[in-house]
């Protein structure tokens, strides 16, 4: 089991039924929605994990923690943003596996610390779906078991066949873990133009 880190600000967790169903889309929409919102209050975001990270300036820089910065004017630095960051695009577990490089949990906890202390409000992105391995020295470890940091969670789903059944099973999961599901966004519907 990962250590337990919990949030104590009020925010959100985008959880996805899968990779690339459009998290980082909605968490931007979401981190720009609160900034007009809340004029001057700043809003923390944070991508606890990222991997199919690209090699730049020295170190590895993941776009989607660039874009939560950008659309949350957030100043914090990226290592604060996105601790823990790896190349290939695959799961964090094996990805650390691969480059023979520990899930470093504390990185994650002061990234939070940091970020808490920054923001009025914290929207963090998970990485995959809510099952995804997260750490290959603890390997049934997934999104779940960090209980989401005490966050609601937001669900994205991507429009087609299996959504339904994609979201009742994230949905569920997430229930069932203890973490209270604020809602369902589904990503990319294109409306039937002869229902239009």
């Amino acid at each position: 089991m990962p250590p337990r880190i919990t949030l104590n600000a009020p925010g959100l967790f985008i959880a996805g039924t899968d990779t690339d169903v459009g998290k980082t889309v909605v968490a931007c929409a979401i981190a720009a929605a609160l900034r007009r919102q809340r004029p001057g209050a700043p809003i923390a975001v944070g991508k606890p994990f990222a991997t199919g990270c690209r090699k730049e300036r020295g170190g590895l820089v993941n776009d989607d923690a660039e874009a939560l910065a950008h659309f949350a004017d957030c100043r914090l630095p990226l290592d604060v943003i996105n601790p823990v960051r790896f190349r290939a695009p695959v799961a964090p577990a094996v990805a650390a596996e691969t480059d023979r490089t520990p899930i470093d949990w504390d990185a994650v906890r002061s990234s939070f610390e940091q970020l808490q202390s920054y923001g009025d409000a914290v929207v963090i992105e998970g990485a995959g779906g809510v099952m995804v391995p997260l750490d290959p020295a603890k390997p049934k470890a997934t999104w779940l078991d960090t209980r989401c940091f005490g966050l609601p969670a937001l669900v994205v789903a991507r429009a087609g066949l299996g959504t339904l059944n994609h979201t009742a099973l994230t949905v569920k999961a997430l229930q069932d873990a203890g973490v209270r599901v604020a809602g369902v966004v589904i990503n990319g519907y294109e409306p039937d133009e002869a229902a239009a």
